[in-house]
């Protein structure tokens, strides 16, 4: 070997060498993961071995220094649509304007092939079961903003989701502690999660579910951000936690079920509708509905379901068995990437909060006044459930994206009036029970049932036409036709936007 090429060896040695130092150094410098620390929250949450600062948690671990303020909400409107007897509280909502004009829907039977205008799209997260109070429709943002760029509202006081209380017997090494600042959930902590805490489904905008879908469009579509609790005593955000309280003090009194039940519950009381959505098999009140069509005399609609022979158990009952499950499932993920990003609490963390005095500001006497009467031992004894809520964010909710089936039964069938008025009671309940039990607000709900129905409706044309052989322009149509806002229905007289489906 000559000396000029052992020198070249050397030479790329010695820069190997010092490359490899180099790297170990780096390596060296960078911080170890965070390690989420659970709460004591039976006593002094301010033990702290680490020399963490916890002063941005003490919302949860000590009474604020605030008194309450007097509640300014007054003249509230209780006409919505159902027929409950309702713990007597008059409710105003200033969310809602009543001047919107009523939509053109068309009932299931009705041949009009017009084009619908976009007017019959939902868009709105927040509103009420009933119709009666109207949302003005936000315009979708040209742009798609991810949701990390949400704004926090002046008067947040700072709670998110970060479950309180569990049953007895978990491990307190699993439960939730989670903070504010926490969210949106980043890669980092959602591997922590996943790993050393109950948290449920942990999905986040980089999991391999979440390819090519944009979670912020939904959001953006459909009105959101949701909304948290806030110093303001008139913010929106009280509304829909004391609606949920007044479902507690009526399940608690075993008193009437605050909405009309779809036929396929009757019989149920109260206490039965909050049972009727809990740990069950999803889809399961979808089948049954599915089950009484198929008794009813279900007619296919041809046009979307391409013939076979007049009798098809293939075209019909199979079809629609894997149609209940995948409109399930293609809504899933979107939906709790949704509930990580923004981590609303649950209705128990805030009332068990209000009762313990940590919240004060900006809650009514006569609310903090419902939730003492209820006596709650801890968190989850707010909930119609011993476990309380599950360990996941509060909106949307995802028994109510998993509630399309008034959507894709009624796009795939020509029901009649008095089948789709069953198909929409059925979603309906579905996801307003998760109300009754004390586990969801009601624009979870609402969120949830537009987001779901969205989701289906854009996917619908795409899957229909890969695997049943259908025209996505026929299928496209029929969709258009179908959709409609939750905000606009009316459960008891199932009519949307004051128009009648029956009659």
């Amino acid at each position: 070997m000559s000396v000029k090429q052992l020198l070249v060896r050397l030479i790329f040695l010695t820069w190997g060498i010092s490359l490899c130092l180099s790297q170990s150094a780096l390596s060296s410098d960078q911080a170890s993961p965070r390690i989420l620390r659970n709460h004591n929250r039976g006593g002094n949450n301010n033990d702290n071995d680490s020399g963490e600062d916890t002063s941005h948690r003490d919302h949860r671990s000590k009474p604020r220094s605030h008194e309450a303020k007097p509640n300014t909400r007054s003249g509230r409107n209780t006409s919505r649509g159902h027929s409950a007897t309702r713990p007597s509280t008059t409710r105003t909502d200033s969310r809602r304007s009543n001047n919107r004009p009523a939509e053109n829907h068309h009932r299931p039977n009705d041949d009009d092939d017009d084009d619908d205008d976009d007017s019959s799209k939902p868009s709105k997260a927040g509103g009420h079961h009933s119709g009666s109070r109207k949302t003005s429709r936000p315009t979708p943002s040209p742009e798609t903003n991810p949701p990390t760029a949400s704004r926090v509202e002046e008067g947040d006081l700072n709670i998110r989701f970060n479950k309180i209380t569990y049953p007895d017997g978990e491990p307190a090494s699993l439960q939730l502690p989670l903070t504010m600042e926490d969210y949106p959930i980043t890669a980092e902590t959602g591997a922590i999660l996943r790993t050393q805490s109950l948290a449920d489904a942990v999905v986040l905008e980089d999991d391999f579910d979440m390819l090519g879908k944009d979670p912020s469009r939904y959001v953006n579509a459909l009105g959101g951000p949701p909304t948290f609790p806030n110093e303001d005593p008139n913010h929106p955000f009280w509304d829909d936690l004391e609606e949920v309280v007044d479902y507690q003090i009526i399940r608690r009194e075993n008193g009437t079920t605050p909405f009309t039940l779809p036929m396929i519950w009757d019989g149920y009381d109260i206490n039965d509708v909050a049972d009727a959505v809990h740990n069950k098999y999803p889809g399961g009140h979808q089948a049954t509905l599915l089950g009484w069509l198929y008794k009813d005399g279900l007619e296919v609609d041809y046009d979307v379901m391409p013939f076979r022979s007049n009798r098809d158990i293939v075209s019909l009952q199979f079809r629609f068995a894997h149609l209940n499950t995948w409109a399930i499932e293609c809504v899933g993920a979107v939906n709790f990437c949704i509930k990580w990003t923004y981590g609303r609490p649950r209705p128990e963390e805030v009332a068990y909060q209000i009762a313990t005095g940590q919240i004060t500001q900006g809650v009514s006497e006569e609310l903090q006044s419902k939730i003492a009467s209820m006596n709650l031992e801890n968190a989850t004894s707010f909930t119609a459930y011993p476990e309380g809520s599950p360990s996941h964010p509060a909106w949307p909710a995802m028994h109510s994206a998993a509630s399309a089936a008034s959507l894709w039964i009624s796009v795939v069938a020509n029901l009649t009036p008095e089948q789709y008025c069953e198909a929409l009671r059925v979603d309906y309940a579905v996801a307003y029970a998760r109300t009754v039990a004390g586990v969801h607000y009601p624009t979870d709900n609402i969120m949830g049932l537009n987001l779901g129905q969205m989701i289906v409706a854009e996917r619908m044309p795409d899957h229909f036409a890969e695997n049943f052989g259908t025209d996505r322009a026929k299928i496209q149509a029929k969709i258009d036709r179908m959709r409609f806002d939750w905000n606009d229905f009316n459960v008891d007289d199932c009519s949307i936007a004051g128009v009648p489906i029956v009659g």
